[in-house]
């Protein structure tokens, strides 16, 4: 089964349509076609923020990314994070960004495909982390992956944990 969409309830998903069409009528996002309406959310992915206190903890989505598509082409990827009962637009990814997370995300479509139950993937946002890191949740099974150039790694969660610890001594010194 192919990767499964988080799908965000109705009230979130109204404001999120909204924002982006706001978006799109402003031309912050430079689209191709004439028409803006032809541009709808896509593919969404909940983001959790790392780290948090040493630890793995991964817990309700802290934020969505929303893929802004029309058929299979994507304009954009625009964050949205959560704060409170309110969500807030943080991010717009376009260019070289965007087209890294979706070869990452057809990488990680082609690796699944053959799986038999539902794969939901789940962006792992570090700040300064180089390569985005994806979890997937395949049945009971939980797999981290990131891309730090051509090949998809996966990486368990324990090297994640060290990968983590070690950017942000780095940092620090």
């Amino acid at each position: 089964m192919p990767l499964q969409s988080h799908i965000l309830p109705p009230p979130i998903l109204r404001k999120v349509s909204s924002k982006i069409s706001e978006l799109l009528r402003k031309d912050v996002l430079h689209q191709p076609a004439e028409d803006h309406r032809l541009y709808t959310p896509g593919f969404c992915l909940p983001i959790q923020i790392m780290p948090k206190q040493g630890t793995l903890k991964l817990g309700r989505p802290e934020g969505v990314r929303v893929f802004i598509q029309h058929g299979d082409s994507v304009l954009a990827a625009v964050d949205f994070m959560y704060h409170g009962r309110q969500l807030k637009l943080t991010t717009i990814h376009q260019g070289g960004g965007l087209d890294s997370m979706l070869v990452m995300l057809n990488k990680l479509e082609k690796r699944y495909k053959r799986y038999p139950g539902a794969c939901r993937p789940e962006l792992i946002y570090f700040l300064l982390g180089r390569s985005p890191y994806i979890k997937v949740t395949a049945g009971r099974e939980i797999r981290f992956f990131h891309q730090p150039k051509e090949k998809l790694i996966a990486v368990t969660a324990e090297q994640l944990l060290r990968n983590i610890s070690a950017i942000i001594k780095h940092r620090q010194s």
